[in-house]
């Protein structure tokens, strides 16, 4: 921005932040939420913590997709808003009983998805009880895909088998307890979506 108009980027940052008195904040894509999507997210998310008053944490399993291309990732440092406030794994490889969640898209909702999963797995959450758009609430979207992202795309690759390498590579890279924290931030993030009245957190 200061090479934009030719200053110095002290010169630029003085005046951003005591001359406009404005912040920096990274631009978040969110989903737009209706009214009808804010009351599900909020009951759901009350369903959820109550389910979690009686299932352990550590029997869910989180998952969701990703496409990821051979092209270099955005840096999303550089993609920023200056303003005044911001406003399948098979159950016998776990050797124990797990509660599979997906997300509300149509394919994980579709008929032939239930049925399956009715005849195939003995806990997972129905398309009733995960809260609608909300991608602020599965590890896999808030966490984990940022850092595979980051480290596997942070060059271009030649072909999509040196794209898979690298996801791979990067995946098993990725600390227990960064997947750990991640997964236990799951109850905190219920009760703000509750605190918030089934919006996001601001």
């Amino acid at each position: 921005m200061a090479a934009e108009v030719h200053i110095s980027k002290g010169s630029m940052q003085n005046l951003v932040k005591n001359e406009l008195d404005f912040r920096s904040y990274k631009r978040k894509t969110v989903h737009f939420l209706s009214e009808t999507i804010k009351l599900k997210r909020l009951s759901r998310s009350k369903g959820l913590l109550t389910r979690l008053e009686i299932e352990n944490l550590d029997r869910f399993l989180f998952s969701d997709e990703k496409l990821f291309s051979i092209e270099q990732a955005t840096n999303k440092q550089n993609d920023r808003i200056l303003a005044p406030n911001s406003s399948s794994i098979p159950e016998d490889v776990l050797n124990q009983p797990f509660v599979f969640q997906q997300d509300d898209a149509p394919a994980h909702t579709a008929n032939i998805t239930r049925k399956w999963l009715h005849e195939n797995i003995s806990g997972f959450l129905s398309k009733e009880e995960w809260p609608p758009s909300s991608p602020d609430l599965n590890p896999m979207d808030f966490s984990i895909w940022a850092i595979l992202e980051t480290k596997a795309c942070a060059k271009s690759h030649n072909n999509l088998d040196s794209l898979k390498r690298s996801l791979v590579k990067e995946w098993e890279k990725i600390p227990q307890e960064v997947l750990r924290a991640a997964v236990e931030s799951f109850p905190t993030r219920l009760r703000s979506v509750v605190k918030n009245k089934g919006g996001y957190k601001e």
